[in-house]
């Protein structure tokens, strides 16, 4: 049973999340932002943004993620993306796509230095479904005003009940119809922001089994394309094709046997719309200091909330009662903390039977994990 060796704390984070603004004009089906507490944050002003934004600079921040609500609905917000490129910084614009105009694009191609991630669960009706009635198109036609002027652009599919069983015509669209030659997946998620009625969120076992063939089939017909695996169900097949494989070379792997999944904590941190610093987004509730009046190298050096995130990387998986006889227990890394603290019973690391190998192998005993093409994910 082993445990991670003390990991160096930066001076400062490598990167953080900028929750811009409460605001956002669509009401996703699988969105935990309305049952958050930054849905009551108010929006800070520009000053105090491009304030921040010079703090980041002398603390020689390498990125940023400007998400919301919905960025684009602030009307600064060009102004904030200029500051953030000319502070020497690269930036991920997350958006809903739908408020993306030409002049938006135009704007983007001058500043330069940043690329935009536009949700995007299925074609017509199948988006629709999960992101409301029209988001198909205005998504689309903000996709295709970022392409106009050479804006990289990539989608976002987030996988849940309303688009299960439609990933190939997806792709067919982004690959074919766009000319773009990379999105990224990942499951919708349960925390506690959107937990009343967790079954019409979380994906099922077998939810996950077909959404994982469905990934493999689209790799197999788009082999000169890319598919970026964010958490279930590719970041997590990968993880458990990891753990099998450790388990038949009788290998170790890092971290293995201890809570060690997140690794956030070495070197991210999130910043809510009123300027309110936590671990990351999916702990609103948890200030560790705000913006303009507590040094940010403080906050990450001695926030103690954060340091005993990062002590779970010392905390063994059999310390947890579903996990201390489990077969896998020796390579396991248990998963993300914030969910696993939000909604859970804390007898596992992990926030669902979906992000648990032993769980899946007991309803698909015969999975294909094809270990013999494992290579790739252990370099």
């Amino acid at each position: 049973m082993g445990s991670v060796n003390s990991t160096p704390l930066l001076q400062a984070p490598v990167s953080l999340i900028l929750e811009l603004t409460s605001k956002c004009n669509l009401r996703c089906v699988y969105c935990f932002h309305f049952d958050s507490v930054t849905e009551y944050c108010k929006d800070l002003p520009t000053e105090e943004w491009l304030q921040f934004i010079e703090e980041l600079q002398s603390l020689s921040v390498l990125e940023v993620s400007l998400s919301g609500g919905e960025p684009f609905s602030r009307p600064d917000f060009m102004t904030i993306c200029r500051k953030v490129a000319e502070s020497n910084i690269r930036y991920t614009i997350l958006s809903n796509g739908t408020m993306i105009t030409e002049a938006h694009a135009r704007e983007l191609a001058d500043i330069g230095r940043g690329k935009v991630q536009v949700s995007l669960d299925g074609i017509g009706e199948i988006n629709d479904a999960g992101r409301g009635k029209g988001t198909f198109q205005a998504a689309v036609r903000g996709i295709r005003n970022l392409i106009k002027y050479h804006v990289p652009v990539y989608p976002r599919v987030t996988i849940s009940h309303h688009n299960i069983g439609h990933l190939e015509e997806t792709a067919d669209f982004i690959f074919n119809d766009l000319g773009l030659d990379f999105f990224a997946t990942g499951g919708a998620v349960v925390n506690e922001s959107n937990s009343k009625n967790p079954f019409q969120i979380e994906l099922t076992i077998d939810d996950v089994a077909q959404s994982i063939m469905e990934h493999r089939r689209v790799m197999s017909k788009y082999p000169g394309k890319r598919i970026g695996a964010v958490s279930v169900p590719m970041g997590v097949w990968n993880t458990w094709r990891k753990m099998l494989w450790a388990e038949k070379e009788n290998r170790n792997i890092r971290g293995g046997g201890c809570h060690a999944t997140c690794g956030g904590v070495y070197t991210r941190l999130g910043v809510r719309p009123d300027g309110g610093i936590v671990p990351c987004t999916s702990f609103p509730d948890k200030v560790l200091g705000y913006i303009n009046r507590d040094k940010l190298k403080d906050v990450w050096q001695s926030a103690q909330f954060l340091n005993e995130l990062r002590a779970l990387r010392h905390k063994p998986i059999t310390d947890y009662d579903k996990c201390r006889e489990c077969r896998f227990n020796r390579w396991c890394v248990g998963s993300c903390p914030a969910v696993v603290q939000q909604y859970n019973d804390g007898s596992r690391p992990s926030c669902a039977s979906t992000m648990c190998l032993t769980d899946f192998l007991e309803r698909f005993p015969d999975f294909d994990f094809d270990l013999e093409h494992i290579g790739d994910i252990l370099k």
